[in-house]
């Protein structure tokens, strides 16, 4: 294990054992993964922690928005709106 993988291991640890863990929301509930399925498994937990952190990856941010303008479209030329 290198230097820093200790070090980042001992501070968690640490953390545990002050409790700061311990409110944090959907402790105690596994992670899901299914919001995307594309995503290559090696990074979902990544991706995941930083979702639910509020921040996106870059692609992600720009898989969202051209779902928001694929919508965006659809109402134009069809002429109909989602509820």
């Amino acid at each position: 294990m290198l230097l820093i993988e200790r070090i980042a291991e001992e501070r968690i640890r640490k953390a545990i054992d002050r409790g700061e863990f311990d409110d944090l929301p959907l402790k105690g509930e596994p992670l899901r993964f299914d919001d995307e399925p594309d995503m290559p498994s090696s990074l979902r937990a990544s991706y995941k922690i930083l979702k639910n952190a509020g921040v996106l990856p870059e692609e992600l941010q720009l898989q969202k928005e051209i779902r928001s303008l694929e919508t965006d479209w659809t109402r134009v030329t069809t002429g109909k709106r989602n509820k």
